[in-house]
């Protein structure tokens, strides 16, 4: 096939990838990572914690009973609710800081998600419309029809954009489970890698199917 027919084709590929590139890059400049948990943590007390202020209140006021009427298995319940109170506070807190990191990675994986959606569908608008135009300059090209309809077959394999998110969420939920916010920054950076890595390869497979075009007899 004549190298003038591709050559357009091949500029446009290589004009889609560094827009692609440049659309991941400034997606990712977007996800933000708090400095603390605390900041992403919900100012709603959970049930845990309403429940510990019931055995504080509970426990200080039997505490006082007790010593008025000198009843120290008073004195001693109490202080055993006190305990329970602070104990369910530390589990409630625990229970915040946790439902925090979970949800951080919920965000995070939601808008990885979008920026990977975009680059998903960027590329299979851009490679159907490529695809499209190139099989009407196949078709009415001057090769033999054996050959038109091997280039036909040939652009038919163009590759997809495939990232697994299945992965990834899974991958953002044992972060959370970590609960290290260092963490975040080294995944967002794989994370990263993997979209574009996998720009790379389309575009390295495309290429290859227009070099083969490219040396297809005339």
């Amino acid at each position: 096939m004549d190298n003038s027919i591709i050559s357009p084709y091949t500029q446009a590929l290589n004009a889609q990838t560094t827009k692609l590139e440049d659309y991941l890059d400034s997606g990712f400049k977007t996800i933000g990572i708090p400095a603390d948990i605390s900041q992403v943590e919900s100012s709603k007390m959970n049930m845990l914690g309403k429940s510990s202020i019931c055995f504080a209140i509970i426990g200080v006021a039997a505490i006082i009973f007790g010593f008025v009427i000198s009843n120290l298995s008073v004195i001693i319940t109490g202080a055993a609710a006190i305990f329970s109170a602070w104990y369910l506070y530390m589990k409630g807190r625990q229970a915040s800081r946790a439902e925090a990191y979970s949800g951080l990675s919920t965000k995070i994986f939601g808008e990885i998600s979008v920026i990977t959606d975009k680059v998903s569908s960027e590329w299979n608008s851009f490679i159907s419309l490529q695809n499209d135009n190139l099989k009407k300059q196949i078709v009415s090209s001057a090769d033999p029809t054996d050959s038109k309809v091997s280039m036909i077959d040939k652009v038919e394999t163009s590759p997809a954009v495939k990232v697994n998110l299945d992965q990834m969420q899974a991958e953002l939920n044992k972060v959370a489970a970590g609960e290290d916010l260092s963490a975040y920054k080294q995944y967002l950076s794989k994370a990263y890698g993997t979209i574009k890595n996998e720009i790379s390869a389309v575009e390295t497979s495309q290429q290859s199917i227009y070099n083969t075009l490219s040396k297809a007899a005339v």
